[in-house]
């Protein structure tokens, strides 16, 4: 037994300690979720929804206060969603996704600006929708950078049907994106692109960022995804 795992079987795991603190969260969010006035919600109510919560917290309201209705109006979004679809050439997305009890873990401590390690169909892309949501209430802007034009215009297009159905705009910027379309795509609610294709260092230090990005797994061969820290970009969330 190493000295490492010594500690843990000692002191236990941090991290299934930092786990249990988040699942009385759980509880939050399924309550929210399931209370008559969310149920009743339909997608023209969603806008709506949005717009308070908007309210809320530009009077003040902290977002981790407003993490469990968020999180739940997003989720019922995502169930009002089922069997939609969106076309990107010739390939068609299905909306057919309900965020499961361990994604609304990863959407809080995406949340709250640590690493969220997922592998290759884990549900990486619906998992930061939740964050995403609550950090854009602010109206300061989220970026989602991810590895390549192709994700970056798919999840646009594809998780683009959660956020217009919430009422947010949702922008894409690739290699080929000038002037003033790429001006018109920072400003929209949500923009995901990828770093390279003009997500400065100024630019991604005045909005909330989520990282989306690849590297070997350990002890796999097969690859992982993982939220990966930007490098010298201040005052943003660091994952």
């Amino acid at each position: 037994m190493s000295f490492i795992d010594f500690l843990n079987k000692l002191l236990g795991d941090p991290n299934e300690k930092e786990l249990r603190k988040l699942r009385p969260l759980i509880k939050k969010v399924r309550s929210c979720q399931g209370a008559p006035e969310m149920r009743n919600l339909k997608l023209s109510d969603l806008p709506k929804k949005t717009e308070e919560f908007r309210v809320r917290v530009s009077g003040g309201e902290a977002l981790d206060a407003l993490l469990p209705e968020a999180f739940g109006v997003v989720i019922r979004a995502s169930e009002l969603l089922q069997g939609k679809s969106v076309s990107m050439g010739k390939q068609e997305f299905i909306w057919n996704m309900v965020p499961y009890d361990v994604q609304i873990i990863g959407g809080a401590v995406l949340h709250k600006g640590a690493i969220a390690e997922m592998k290759t169909g884990e549900g990486k892309t619906l998992v930061c929708t939740m964050p995403v949501y609550l950090n854009a209430l602010t109206g300061k802007g989220v970026h989602v950078v991810t590895v390549n034009d192709y994700l970056a215009k798919r999840d646009s297009l594809w998780m683009g049907m959660l956020y217009e159905v919430l009422g947010l705009t949702v922008g894409t910027i690739l290699h080929e994106t000038e002037g003033s379309d790429r001006k018109a795509q920072y400003a929209c609610d949500v923009t995901y692109g990828i770093r390279s294709s003009g997500c400065s260092t100024t630019q991604l230090s005045t909005r909330w960022t989520v990282f989306l990005s690849m590297r070997p797994a350990h002890r796999s061969s097969s690859a992982s995804q993982q939220m990966s820290p930007p490098i010298g970009t201040g005052s943003i969330h660091r994952w």
